[in-house]
């Protein structure tokens, strides 16, 4: 990759300060099976995306029948997925005061774009956890009171549902997190445990290895049935990531980010406006997303409003 010019050799720097934080918002990309490629592909181009599924029970050993060389079935498989979406972001920065800013501020900028760009992501999948495409669900309540017992129920409901023995999270919208993490808090005797409680994501709760919250799902209606949590264990939904690639002789700089902790791609690259010569920075990446087994999601809904 050639050096950068525009931004002095610093959009290295800035994007991988932008990209520091989006964690926590990218951490809800576990309710799904995912795929993720730095380059190579373009807009409308299918990723392969791995989905462990269901195994049949097992059955004794026969020589003839049931020998080492007997597939037992399985439904795991490579699962093509079209990346269909291209989200992206652009700002401007005048020149007089671009040239009076560090990388520090142009990182600061970017980082809120990046922000709102991974929840955009994240909210493409969740749109598709309707009714329609999944069935199964729970009353989880008022958020008010949604604790460890109902966290409990939700396991139970989706291991009859996809069976134990597979990683299940739970994902939740903030105010049924909230909730829980205040009904928890005195079951948590050290301070480490409690400090826990206060970030975004709550350890092994009811048979969930983590539970995640997510500004991707709203918080409940005024009125009507809402969705305010996701239970899966995986397999309901496929979701791709790519970054995006320059366009053949792209005259400006251009970086690849990398959520160290989700390893989602996020394509930052700058310019100089033709016409003014302002700063143009833009945030970008691909995505897609495929509905698999419906029983793989089970939805938690509220007919409660807020708290």
């Amino acid at each position: 990759m050639p050096s950068t010019t525009i931004t002095g050799g610093d959009l290295k720097l800035v994007a991988s300060q932008a990209i520091a934080n989006v964690s926590e918002i990218l951490l809800a990309t576990k309710a799904f099976s995912t795929s993720v490629n730095t380059e190579g592909l373009l807009k409308n181009d299918n990723i392969q995306v791995f989905v462990a599924g269901a195994a049949p029970d097992a059955a004794a050993f026969d020589r003839s029948n049931n020998n080492y060389m007997t597939d037992n079935g399985g439904d795991h498989a490579w699962k093509p997925l079209t990346l269909d979406s291209h989200l992206k972001l652009t700002f401007s920065i005048q020149r007089n005061n671009f040239h009076r800013m560090g990388a520090e501020q142009l990182a600061a900028i970017a980082k809120t774009h990046v922000s709102k760009l991974a929840a955009g992501v994240v909210k493409t999948a969740f749109d598709k956890i309707t009714s329609s495409n999944f069935a199964n669900e729970i009353d989880a309540g008022a958020a008010l009171n949604f604790d460890q017992s109902v966290v409990s129920k939700a396991e139970t409901d989706l291991a009859k549902l996809v069976g134990t023995g597979s990683t299940r999270n739970l994902i939740l919208n903030l105010d049924f997190f909230d909730g829980l993490r205040n009904n928890l808090t005195g079951l948590y005797a050290n301070p480490t445990n409690n400090e826990v409680l206060r970030s975004g994501v709550i350890p092994g709760v009811g048979g969930f290895a983590e539970v995640i919250r997510s500004s991707a799902i709203a918080p409940a209606a005024a009125s009507g049935k809402s969705l305010v949590g996701v239970a899966t264990n995986m397999t309901g939904l496929a979701m791709g990531f790519a970054a995006v690639q320059p366009v053949p002789n792209f005259d400006g700089d251009w970086e690849v980010a990398v959520d160290p902790v989700t390893g989602i791609p996020i394509t930052f690259s700058v310019d100089y406006s033709k016409d003014n010569r302002d700063y143009i920075m833009t945030v970008e990446i691909l995505s897609g997303v495929a509905i698999l087994d419906t029983k793989g999601i089970l939805r938690l809904t509220s007919t409660v409003a807020g708290t």
